[in-house]
């Protein structure tokens, strides 16, 4: 099988998909990536063939436009790029797809993938990392659950109505060139009918009427760094020299936030509470630095997190993911709407609190944290919830569920037709 992934973004998008795509070149299969070549060290060190669909300059100018921790830019423009990765994302798939050989999964906004689907016959699993992108009327922050049914069907038709603006029509104008018909709600076209994968566990966010009926829900795709030598020096030695500390991080778009990380140390000293600052550009940080405050780069969420006491961050998937899964409170400090939908999330599991960004002062952070990590409930919350996440291994359930997308589309056939009902048994085990 050849495996095309296609995820660009921060790094919270970026390594999920770097784990899945080591996982199945270890199956055996040949994979390609379409990735942030921002990011392109990983992959050369992960040893994972992949083409850079933003290059490196593009994406630091990109940083370089939107940097403050309380810019919601970055999602905000999404609608505007999205349009921009058509052309791009089909013509990489076009270039290497081999009727029964290639699968093709790709996250939604992608929508390059989903048009290759139709014009060529790829078989596309479309992947979600957050549940808002699969969007429901029946689940979502901007809705009482009191609120009559026309409500959240009335908003969801403004979106729609919006996003047909922003991405349908750029998207129609090239499937016409392809002599395609136009789509109408993009926002339910861009899922592939022949398979949806939710990047979360059911019990975080059940399947709801509204979603594909082909989605399934199998749990945290989170990916780790893939070499070792990101584990900062000084690290192991200030963890093992007292309690265990709040980690404090933001976003990778994010570069300047030295205000957030001095709101974070006050916060840590009025708790009298040992701190970690996780900013990979030193000059967001203030100096000097106290004695019970680390400082470093972005390291292994993984190795750090369970060794810590609270997590506060910016509401992204894949530190969500690690941070259920270390057994420790939440406070988000959301940047994007996505972040917002995921942090009502959080709080529903009752293992997190909110704190706005306009709100974010050292008063407000110490009362969120104290009222968290003095809370017996939450402590159990959070032990129940890491010891869900230990029930699967989404790596390989995934993995598992792009083989038979492919053998149940154009490979099967070809399987058969070579080796019979046996080799065919024999691929599936």
């Amino acid at each position: 099988m050849q495996a095309l992934l296609i995820s660009d973004g921060s790094l919270g998008d970026t390594l999920p998909f770097l784990a899945w795509g080591r996982a199945l070149q270890a199956r055996g299969h040949r994979v390609t990536m379409l990735v942030n070549g921002y990011y392109g060290k990983l992959f050369d060190e992960a040893g994972l063939e992949h083409v850079p669909l933003t290059t490196a300059e593009q994406h630091a100018q990109f940083l370089a436009e939107h940097t403050s921790w309380k810019d919601p830019a970055p999602v905000a423009a999404l609608p505007h790029m999205a349009p921009r990765w058509n052309r791009p994302v089909y013509e990489f798939v076009a270039e290497r797809y081999v009727p029964g050989e290639t699968v093709v999964a790709a996250q939604a906004t992608f929508v390059g993938a989903r048009i290759a689907q139709e014009h060529l016959g790829v078989p596309l699993a479309t992947v979600h990392l957050q549940p808002m992108w699969l969007g429901s009327t029946y689940d979502s922050p901007l809705v009482a659950s009191w609120c009559p049914r026309i409500i959240p069907i009335l908003i969801d038709r403004v979106v729609d109505y919006f996003f047909d603006r922003l991405v349908g029509e750029p998207t129609n104008r090239f499937r016409a060139e392809l002599g395609l018909p136009p789509v109408k709600r993009a926002k339910r076209w861009w899922n592939s009918p022949q398979m949806v994968l939710g990047m979360w566990p059911e019990w975080y966010n059940p399947p709801q009427p509204d979603w594909p009926r082909n989605t399934q829900a199998i749990g945290w795709l989170a990916g780790g760094l893939p070499n070792p030598s990101y584990d900062c020096p000084g690290l192991e030695r200030f963890l093992s020299a007292g309690e265990p500390p709040i980690v404090f991080s933001l976003s990778s778009y994010t570069q300047h936030a030295r205000h957030y990380f001095e709101i974070a140390i006050e916060a840590a000293r009025r708790l009298n509470r040992r701190a970690v600052l996780l900013a990979p550009h030193q000059d967001q940080l203030p100096a000097p630095l106290p004695a019970t405050v680390g400082a470093f780069p972005f390291v292994p969420l993984d190795k750090l997190l369970p060794r810590a006491a609270a997590h506060v961050h910016h509401g992204g998937s894949g530190t969500v993911a690690h941070t259920l899964a270390a057994g420790i409170p939440h406070v988000t400090v959301p940047q994007t709407v996505d972040q917002v939908d995921i942090g009502w999330r959080l709080r529903r599991l009752g293992v997190s609190q909110d704190v706005h960004p306009k709100r974010f002062n050292a008063e407000t952070l110490s009362g969120a944290l104290s009222s968290l990590l003095d809370s017996p409930r939450v402590a159990e919350r959070c032990r129940h919830y890491a010891a869900r996440c230990r029930e699967t291994d989404t790596v390989q359930i995934a993995c598992d569920a792009l083989e038979q997308l492919w053998l149940t589309t154009g490979a099967r056939r070809e399987i058969v037709a070579e080796g019979g009902p046996q080799q065919q048994a024999s691929m599936l085990a």
